[in-house]
């Protein structure tokens, strides 16, 4: 599903040539080539949404949604479709092959902050649903348009980093409510 490791600029790709799109991809490519790179993305959108109001959240959450939008499926040419259902199939590479390993610490970055901003959007029981939903989803419009695979793995990867991103935010409301209680 979401392959970060994107193919090079197409120039039969989708969407328009315009100037800021191509940094955009290239800005993309880069980081899908350097976790680094996405971590500290992530910092700075945990950081934001640590100071947003609950208005301001949901704002970030479309934002970052049009972000995951673009990237798993927009920046593609349509292609194969395919289905890999077997799960844990790619984990078994993970140690073995660079490609593998990247592909699933993207596919785990990639959902980090929906967990966290959704922490701070909806009870929590809710929260573990519209994950496994959101990417079900990203994976079933991959496979119907053609621009990539419908995996088991990815949905198991961006499970797994939504839960990363939700126990970070629930870790951090009760930091913050930890804090600001009255010292006696």
């Amino acid at each position: 599903m979401i392959n970060m490791i994107i193919v090079p600029q197409d120039p039969a790709c989708s969407l328009p040539p315009l100037p800021v799109i191509g940094e955009i991809r290239e800005f993309v490519r880069y980081a899908g080539e350097h976790q680094q790179l996405l971590v500290g993305i992530i910092g700075v959108l945990f950081l934001i949404s640590v100071l947003c109001s609950k208005e301001q959240n949901r704002l970030l959450l479309i934002f970052y949604s049009a972000v995951v939008v673009y990237l798993t499926l927009l920046d593609r040419k349509a292609g194969n479709r395919r289905l890999l259902l077997k799960p844990f199939w790619s984990y078994r590479y993970f140690f073995k092959e660079l490609y593998y390993r990247r592909q699933i610490l993207n596919n785990i970055l990639l959902f980090v902050p929906f967990g966290f901003i959704l922490s701070r959007l909806i009870p929590k029981r809710s929260t573990v649903r519209i994950l496994i939903m959101i990417s079900a989803g990203i994976e079933l419009l991959q496979y119907i348009s053609g621009r990539g695979f419908f995996e088991l793995d990815d949905i198991i990867s961006n499970s797994l980093g939504g839960l990363i991103g939700l126990t970070a935010g629930m870790l951090w409301m009760y930091a913050a409510r930890f804090l600001r209680r009255p010292k006696n």
